[in-house]
Formats: structure tokens, sequence, C-alpha cells
């Protein structure tokens, strides 16, 4: 699966129950992902990528490579994972938030605004950094689970904003600067 996919037309969905891999995406249509997809290289052109509700996205492509006009990932369900083994800045969602949030690979992960995750966050290796001189909040719908990455705090907020139970998961225990339930 190593070629440039050149995705036109309006409406398509992406589905499937296996692992799709796509190396270098340029995409100038409209197009909901509903299947399990890797992104190795690219997501770029003029058109929207949107997740669908069974949609799941790993992200192993450089900030540089991550230029699609727009990008959508609030649908209830979908997950989004930053899984480059390098630096990755996390992209705010053209319609304001994602669902569930993951963070993997390696190297940091920096928010570069505030960012919103109606559903899980997760951090499974890596750092989550709420990025430097400017310091971004996180507002979490869903639960907190740090297994195995590490959460830069520094002066930022992070808001748990549900009404129903939420949970936090380090062990050891999670280092937040500002709480807010």
């Amino acid at each position: 699966n190593t070629a440039v996919y050149t995705l036109v037309g309006a409406g398509k969905t992406i589905s499937g129950s296996a692992l799709i891999v796509f190396d270098n995406i340029t995409c100038n249509g409209s197009y909901t992902n509903n299947a399990y997809v890797t992104l190795t290289t690219s997501l770029k052109g003029s058109g929207s990528w949107s997740q669908g509700t069974t949609g799941t996205v790993n992200l192993r492509i450089t900030n540089a490579n991550f230029s699609i006009t727009t990008f959508n990932a609030s649908a209830v369900g979908n997950t989004v994972n930053y899984s480059l083994a390098g630096n990755q800045n996390i992209r705010i969602p053209n319609d304001g938030s994602y669902h569930h949030l993951i963070i993997s690979g390696s190297n940091t992960k920096s928010l570069i605004a505030n960012t919103i995750v109606n559903g899980n966050l997760t951090i499974s290796s890596g750092i989550l950094d709420v990025n430097t001189p400017t310091i971004y909040n996180l507002t979490v719908g869903g639960n907190w689970s740090n297994t195995g990455g590490t959460f830069t705090c520094r002066t930022s907020t992070v808001t748990f904003s549900s009404n129903s139970a939420q949970t936090i998961f380090k062990s050891g225990g999670e280092t937040f600067n500002h709480l807010i339930f």
C-alpha cells in the first residue's frame, strides 16, 4: 500500500472490518471514515476527512503532512490516535472536538490550542504536552487513562465536563495543575 491515493467525489465512505493502511492520501473530495485506518505519510488536499461513528484513524504522519483542508472528529464513537514515532501537534478538528483521543508512539504530542475531547482521553505512550510558551487547556467528557505515557501539565486547566461519573487512571496517580469537575 505504499502509493499515492487520490480521493475524489462527494459523500464517499471508507468502510471495512480489517485494518486499512494508506501511505499518501490526497483527498479532494468528501470522505467519511467508518473503518480502522492507519495513515503512514500524509493526509493532504482540498477536501474533507470526517471520522464516522465507527471510524478509527491512526495518524503516523508529520505536522507538515497533515494539511487536509477539513478534518472532522467529533462523531460519537470515533477514535483518533496520534501515533507517530516522533513529535506531533494535535490539530483542532474543524468541527471543534474529538470524540475519543489516544496519544501513543514516542516523543511529544503537543496541544496547539485549547482542546475538547467529548469521550475518553488515553495516553498509552509518549508525552502529552499542553505546550509552551502558550499553555492550552483540556476538556474531557469521558475517562482519563494514562497507561504508560507522561502528561506535562504545566499551568494548564483540565476540566472533566460530564454530568456522569468519570474516572482518572494512572498507576501511582496523575498530576494536574488546575482541575475542574
